[in-house]
């Protein structure tokens, strides 16, 4: 009686053990993946350019999020009419943060 006690145990603890590796190794597996850009200076062509090169890329990768760290003085409207577009227009869902600390948007 004794030994079939101790070999329910034996398994049980390593039926524990292997289930706990396989959830660790999943979750590994399902870590989601964020794209962090940072965008500086003036908006204009080539930022416009910066924004789609971003968002494909993402889009591509399956990525989670995009995550855009702005920091410009403005520039021209068109371009940020077309980047606003860009992002509208994505597939992954698109933050921006605008930097530095006391920094606005409009």
């Amino acid at each position: 009686m004794k030994s079939i006690r101790r070999t329910f145990i034996l398994v049980l603890v390593l039926f524990s053990a292997l289930s706990l590796g396989f959830r660790t190794a999943m979750a590994q597996d399902e870590k989601p993946l964020v794209i962090v850009m940072t965008a500086e200076g003036p908006i204009g062509a080539p930022m416009l350019e910066y924004f789609k090169r971003g968002i494909e890329t993402a889009d591509r990768e399956n990525a989670e999020i995009l995550i855009i760290q702005l920091n410009t003085p403005g520039g021209f409207i068109s371009a940020m009419e077309q980047i606003n577009s860009e992002i509208r227009a994505s597939n992954v869902p698109v933050v921006i943060y605008v930097s530095p600390s006391g920094g606005m948007a409009a």
